[in-house]
């Protein structure tokens, strides 16, 4: 092999080269594994290389039906128990943050699990260096020897005459062309579109002291899922996401005003907004009013004594009626009589034919429904003065009560002995 073909196989080693220094770093681009396990309410964070990386998560405390939240960048499957994330390889030289959410939604109490991921970004191809050309060393001429005169053993010698040297052309030196080296061409970064600021239509929430939802729209500068951190000045509020929609609940308030602060993150472009959550404080119980108490049924005398010989008294209610008057007689007070009068009872009882008796009679309020009871005394009738009967008058008598005269002698008559 010439030394020409020497030149062209090193222009094509050289080329070689260049091509392996531009293939090598995209031979890096390998799938990467990563195991970590997330706490319930818990965040984990982990940092990937630009190629494509595989992470096994595992959810503690977590059930099925979880809602999933992630990156467009970020793709995930179930294996079991385990959710196998898959990050896409970062084509680009930056780097780059995402997040993958799970939420659970267990008898209105809402749970969630965060993986943060930071990836690198691609790194820049390293300029190859320009190959030096190989000088081509020029030939030297190589001279003839002049061939040595040999004797003849002949008696005569004959003059052999000496050969003139040929000169030997000097060959012409092809001139190898030395390869240009090919410049590559350094990618220009393209120049990043401004992310757009990410805007809430309101960032301040009023509510009432009782239980009451209200939510706020995301309106521009969303580019992935909303992640929801509660503050710990917060934690009376129930914050759920749908799409560009964060809903916020409030639990009832007892006490004081109070304020809470959450912040609404954008997984895709990492944007934060915080808003401001205001609850009234608790209502002042108004004071019941007690009832006035009901006056107590009052009568001037609760014990009636009457005499044997018959007769009645009044009793009169002077506190607590409220309505009519009724006299019920108790069964040792058959012989009571009792007459009613607006706020007066009369209570009679004839003559008491034997010992002395005592009867009870309830005087009961039908406004109030009070009650009273009234003891009815009678005592022993006295017993009637003998009268003495009179000596009757002895009837005067007379021997006779006619007299006749036949025409005799006028004389006297004598009544008597």
């Amino acid at each position: 092999m010439g030394k020409g073909s020497n030149k062209r196989v090193l222009s094509v080693l050289l080329c070689l080269l260049m091509v392996i220094g531009l293939v090598a770093p995209l031979s890096t681009e390998r799938a990467e594994a990563a195991s970590v396990t997330i706490s319930k309410n818990g965040s984990v964070s982990q940092s990937v290389s630009y190629g494509k990386t595989t992470i096994n998560v595992t959810l503690k405390d977590a059930y099925t039906g979880l809602q999933v939240y992630k990156d467009s960048w970020i793709t995930y499957t179930k294996s079991g128990s385990t959710y196998v994330v898959t990050v896409a390889a970062n084509t680009g030289n930056s780097q780059r943050k995402g997040s993958i959410l799970f939420k659970e939604t267990r008898n209105g109490v809402v749970s969630t699990w965060e993986l943060k991921i930071t990836q690198a970004g691609k790194p820049k191809p390293t300029n190859t260096p320009k190959p030096t050309a190989t000088p081509t060393k020029k030939p030297k001429p190589t001279n003839t020897p002049t061939p040595t005169k040999k004797p003849t053993s002949t008696p005569k010698p004959t003059n052999t005459p000496t050969p003139k040297p040929t000169n030997t052309p000097k060959p012409k030196p092809t001139n190898t062309p030395t390869p240009k080296p090919t410049n590559t061409p350094t990618p220009k970064p393209a120049t990043p579109t401004p992310t757009p600021k990410m805007t809430a239509n309101v960032t301040s929430l009023t509510f009432g002291s009782g239980v009451e939802s209200k939510s706020v729209r995301i309106t521009a500068g969303q580019k992935g899922s909303l992640r929801v951190d509660r503050n710990s000045n917060a934690m009376w509020l129930t914050v759920t996401v749908s799409g560009s929609s964060v809903t916020f609940t409030t639990t009832k308030n007892t006490g004081a005003a109070r304020t809470g602060t959450v912040d609404i993150t954008d997984t895709g472009s990492g944007q934060t907004v915080r808003i401001t959550v205001t609850q009234g404080a608790a209502p002042t119980p108004t004071p019941t009013n007690s009832p006035t108490p009901t006056p107590k049924l009052t009568p001037n005398t609760t014990t009636v004594t009457i005499a044997g010989a018959g007769g009645q008294q009044s009793i009169r209610i002077t506190a607590g009626q409220k309505g009519t008057l009724r006299v019920d007689r108790n069964s040792n007070a058959a012989w009571v009589t009792a007459t009613v009068n607006g706020s007066s009872v009369t209570i009679k009882a004839s003559r008491n034919p034997g010992a002395a008796r005592t009867g009870v009679i309830d005087i009961t309020d039908t406004g109030s429904g009070q009650t009273i009871h009234v003891t009815v005394k009678q005592g022993v009738a006295p017993t009637p003065t003998p009268t003495n009967t009179p000596t009757p008058t002895p009837k005067m008598t007379a021997n006779a009560t006619t007299i006749t005269n036949h025409g005799g002698t006028e004389g006297n008559t004598s009544c008597g002995s």
